[in-house]
């Protein structure tokens, strides 16, 4: 018998859980995923209250796209269904580090980007009051 010489590196199992968001803030759960990563893609969300009651949600499809790009839209589509619906608070829990990293560096430092990205860098900074 002959050993695979590249074995799958597992990553160490940990406990995830959910929690609950204080008060009047609203949660917001995605996972955008894709077939490969360049296939056909969809999404999927949830919006949670503190009592962790369901409140609305949400799915598609993205059609032919990269992983990444299926979280992005998912997380441009999860947010702005929370805000037409109302919540004014949102917190957005995503399961890409990857997605949550671009997001930050868009935002803090002002990359100009395609006009897809860009709705979801408006609907990110807009302070409702």
């Amino acid at each position: 018998v002959k050993k695979d010489p590249s074995p799958i590196h597992r990553q160490p199992q940990r406990l995830v859980t959910w929690t609950s968001p204080d008060g009047d803030i609203i949660k917001l759960n995605v996972d955008g995923s894709s077939l490969g990563n360049l296939n056909i893609s969809g999404f999927r969300g949830i919006l949670s209250n503190s009592c962790g009651e369901w409140l609305l949600g949400f799915g598609g499809n993205c059609s032919f796209t990269t992983n990444m790009h299926a979280e992005l839209v998912n997380i441009y589509k999860g947010l702005r269904r929370a805000w037409e619906t109302g919540f004014k608070y949102v917190i957005c829990e995503t399961d890409s580090l990857m997605a949550h990293d671009f997001l930050l560096k868009i935002i803090l430092l002002g990359i100009t980007m395609q006009p897809s990205l860009t709705r979801l860098k408006l609907l990110l900074v807009i302070t409702y009051q």
